[in-house]
């Protein structure tokens, strides 16, 4: 007996046994699989993804770790270096030009600063941007006698943002008292921009060559 089209259509539909049957006849092996194979690609597929947002969170992590461990030797390197200038910027100066180097502690320089805003000539937020430079020393010309006041940022690599406040912090002070004050930076290196505006700027420049690391 043969059956048409329509006949055979109606038979599987009725009969879920013959279907999988003709199924089984009419496609290859590789071809009843191919779903099953499809489906495992997508959860391998998953799998990895999934592997790879692992490794991707790990990662940051690790970059993180490693920023905070970065700012935190940039922050005890910089606060070695202050100290050190602090310390050794008579010699330095010394070579500038410079005479009766005094370092003025932040006890000092705060009575100073709260002398000139009594008198009007310096405003609370002016006397706290001075307040913060890295080191400010008081000083007499070699040549003329003349009083100076040097206003020193100290950075292990110093930038233009550096320059800009050296030359900001100084020109606060030296409108306040009416006394000439240095601008300087200090610092094992500088970078071109910086070094630009140190020169433009008139900026007194210190690399002390034994703050410089030995080559590794």
């Amino acid at each position: 007996m043969f059956l048409n089209t329509l006949e055979i259509i109606q038979e599987m539909r009725a009969n879920p046994a013959v279907a999988e049957e003709l199924r089984a006849v009419l496609m290859s092996r590789g071809v009843l699989e191919l779903p099953e194979l499809v489906g495992e690609m997508a959860r391998s597929s998953q799998r990895h993804e999934e592997r790879l947002n692992d490794i991707d969170v790990r990662l940051a992590r690790l970059v993180e770790v490693a920023q905070r461990r970065d700012v935190q030797i940039a922050r005890l390197v910089g606060s070695d270096l202050e100290a050190r200038w602090r310390r050794d910027a008579t010699a330095y100066l010394g070579s500038r030009g410079l005479r009766k180097i005094r370092l003025l502690d932040k006890a000092d320089l705060s009575d100073l600063l709260d002398e000139l805003l009594v008198t009007g000539s310096l405003s609370d937020a002016e006397r706290q941007e001075i307040l913060v430079a890295d080191a400010v020393h008081s000083a007499v010309r070699r040549g003329n006698g003349a009083a100076v006041y040097v206003v020193t940022e100290v950075s292990s690599r110093v930038h233009q943002h550096d320059v800009e406040r050296a030359v900001r912090r100084a020109s606060l002070l030296e409108q306040a008292l009416k006394v000439s004050c240095i601008p300087a930076v200090a610092g094992m290196s500088i970078d071109d921009p910086a070094e630009t505006a140190a020169q433009e700027g008139g900026v007194t420049t210190v690399l002390p060559p034994s703050w410089i690391a030995p080559a590794a």
